[in-house]
């Protein structure tokens, strides 16, 4: 099961997107940086004050993408694909596609596509 990467998932927390995962990466302060850990060990990262992020996988990130979109009374439905080894998402309607995001990783693209959506206000909170 794949996860967003650290960066990406920053970028969401940033974004107001809610805390709530499978799994996190966490800073222990221990120097070493950030590693993955799965939710039960969440209140432990809670109590401890650690630095924090939401890794959310390929499935979360598919619950909070939206099916379609409207932008200027016109309905833009999600494709993605799978081409040479990277992954695709981007919403179309007609002839006219919206901004297409790739990665290697499936919960990249769709960490990217949704940062997009929120950050050009396509969507309201998730």
């Amino acid at each position: 099961m794949n996860k967003c990467n650290l960066e990406l998932a920053k970028r969401l927390k940033e974004l107001g997107v809610k805390q709530e995962s499978e799994w996190y990466w966490v800073n222990f302060n221990d120097g070493k940086g950030f590693s993955l850990r799965y939710r039960d060990c969440l209140y432990e990262i809670k109590h401890n004050n650690w630095e924090h992020y939401s890794a959310f996988t390929v499935g979360e990130l598919g619950e909070m993408l939206p099916e379609e979109i409207i932008i200027e009374n016109n309905t833009f439905v999600m494709y993605q694909s799978k081409h040479k080894g990277k992954y695709a998402i981007w919403y179309c309607s007609g002839l006219v596609y919206e901004p297409t995001f790739e990665d290697e990783l499936e919960a990249n693209a769709r960490a990217k596509m949704l940062v997009y959506l929120l950050e050009n206000k396509l969507i309201k909170e998730v």
